[in-house]
């Protein structure tokens, strides 16, 4: 009987964190728009602010990622369209167009915003909001 408890108990966890897997996932993937970035001067006081841009990003089912800006660097322009691919297991965003590749870029998703991270000295961060359909 314990066994079968145990065993139950076992299936209930498996089953429990693959459902976190897929909600993540459906949460992820869509397109994604920029609205602000936070540049720290390198003492830790910086802020996010408001940005006016069309830069935005999308995570595909797949496990792909593109975006009509840079997705190695925050900045809010466009025209310079990127690609790479994400990953759920690690939260980071690997990208070929990308000159420096020792550091990862990491990202985030907290409250419906996603939070992008990229390795500087003082600290660069973009925040997206789902685009509105």
């Amino acid at each position: 009987m314990k066994k079968i408890i145990l065993l139950s108990f076992l299936s209930l966890a498996v089953l429990a964190c693959k459902d976190d897997d897929d909600t993540q996932e459906n949460e992820i993937v869509g397109v994604w728009r920029l609205i602000q970035i936070n540049l720290d001067p390198g003492d830790g006081s910086g802020t996010f602010e408001d940005v006016e841009t069309d830069k935005t990003i999308e995570f595909k089912q797949d496990g792909t990622i593109v975006s009509n800006g840079s997705i190695c660097q925050a900045s809010s322009e466009t025209g310079m369209n990127s690609q790479g691919s994400y990953s759920l297991d690690d939260f980071i965003i690997i990208s070929e167009d990308c000159v420096q590749t020792e550091f990862d870029i990491t990202f985030q998703l907290v409250n419906s915003t996603v939070i992008v991270s990229y390795p500087c000295i003082e600290g660069c961060r973009e925040k997206y909001v789902p685009l509105e359909r």
